[in-house]
């Protein structure tokens, strides 16, 4: 590739780079899970079993919603945790041919 190109490609995507989300509180991403489109479909479906009189159903309802929430959670969390892991076994420069020739660059934010 031509060192014209990597420098396009830099501009356009952006450097090769795992990103770092930054963790918002517990609170939001909670918040996140119980207001997620299908979240909302169980909150309208728990909301007219209790309107039916079907509190039982209701409830489980909820419960669904609330383990729902709990896994999906712990899911991101553990995603979350095994990409930084994998970051840390990235190399700290890569051997890349710029116009036909071989250079060290450097993985850190770097094209």
């Amino acid at each position: 590739m031509s060192a014209r190109e990597a420098t396009r490609r830099l501009a356009v995507h952006g450097p090769n780079e795992v990103r770092r989300k930054t963790r918002s509180s517990f609170a939001r991403e909670l918040v996140g899970q119980l207001v997620h489109p299908l979240a909302l479909l169980l909150w309208a479906a728990a909301a007219l079993a209790f309107v039916a009189d079907l509190g039982v159903l209701g409830w489980a309802i909820l419960a669904v919603i609330a383990v729902n929430a709990a896994f999906a959670l712990l899911q991101e969390r553990q995603a979350e945790r095994a990409v930084e892991t994998l970051a840390r076994y990235l190399p700290e420069h890569a051997l890349a041919v710029r116009d036909g020739r071989p250079l060290t660059a450097s993985t850190r934010g770097c094209g």
